[in-house]
């Protein structure tokens, strides 16, 4: 019975008001929308990182961002295996906290290439062990009659994450001239005041 709304924006407000009056409802949006901001930096400067500090190809580099992504798969099925039955959001502190540690240390050990192998696989085992929780909650403490709402305003947050992903990569690179690992670094300490 909802009607479409072609003003996107408020449509987006009008929900975040919504899911305001759980509040814990509304950090997980915007945790899980912070997920989505660090996979797209990191889909978009592992190639950088690949060809500038390993001396990798380009069709390389995508093949470490595909080993993450089987990290997070593997990550996924692990906090789902910890969680059980439940919503178990303390796995979420800890996987912010390997997600910044891994971006730090892929800054430390840019250089060498085994050690980059298991740092980007661990980033995604721990991406996947924060992320699911808050996906899972988000649809567990939406209200019945909003959870369409608030998931589709959720989806929409984690694209704009991805959005500022690509912005912040251009600021990073082209503006302030830091190296790919460099940058690493910058998502990784901005991970762990997300995490605290």
């Amino acid at each position: 019975s909802k009607k479409v709304n072609a003003a996107i924006w408020k449509e987006v407000i009008s929900t975040l008001k919504l899911a305001k009056a759980e509040p814990s409802l509304l950090m997980a949006v915007f945790a899980s929308a912070y997920f989505m901001f660090v996979a797209a930096f990191f889909q978009l400067n592992m190639i950088p990182f690949a060809v500038t500090t390993l001396g990798l190809t380009d069709i390389q580099g995508g093949y470490l961002f595909c080993i993450t992504a089987l990290g997070i798969g593997a990550g996924s099925v692990l906090a789902g295996l910890i969680s059980g039955r439940d919503v178990e959001l303390a796995l979420v502190p800890i996987g912010c906290a390997g997600i910044a540690a891994g971006c730090i240390l892929t800054d430390y050990f840019a250089a060498d290439f085994s050690a980059i192998i298991p740092l980007v696989v661990l980033m995604g085992v721990f991406g996947g062990i924060y992320v699911i929780p808050l996906d899972s909650y988000i649809q567990m403490a939406s209200p019945k009659e909003y959870r369409g709402q608030v998931v589709a305003m959720g989806n929409f947050l984690s694209f704009v994450g991805v959005l500022v992903a690509c912005l912040f990569l251009e600021v990073t690179s082209q503006h302030l001239g830091m190296l790919p690992n460099e940058a690493f670094l910058v998502v990784g300490t901005i991970s762990l005041c997300v995490g605290v």
